[in-house]
């Protein structure tokens, strides 16, 4: 099972979605742009993942629409 994020690497990554930016939510979460990168890094390689929407995804904040339903499949048939 994979380990749970720790609080402190979901606050960060909530601010890097906020801002779109290391270096803004660094300044709001008054560390460095550096620390940033290393928790998204240590968060992204505990939770198997290559970016910070896969992240979100992984750990329940964004949800992916059901693009293909069954229904779709039969009327296309």
């Amino acid at each position: 099972m994979t380990p749970a994020p720790t609080a402190r690497q979901l606050q960060v990554l909530a601010a890097y979605f906020r801002h779109h930016s290391t270096k803004i939510a660094a300044c709001e979460l008054g560390i460095s742009d550096g620390s940033v990168r290393n928790h998204l890094s240590r968060l992204y390689a505990r939770l198997d993942v290559g970016c910070a929407s896969q992240a979100a995804i992984a750990i329940g904040w964004l949800a992916l629409p059901d693009l293909v339903t069954s229904d779709r499949v039969a009327a296309s048939d």
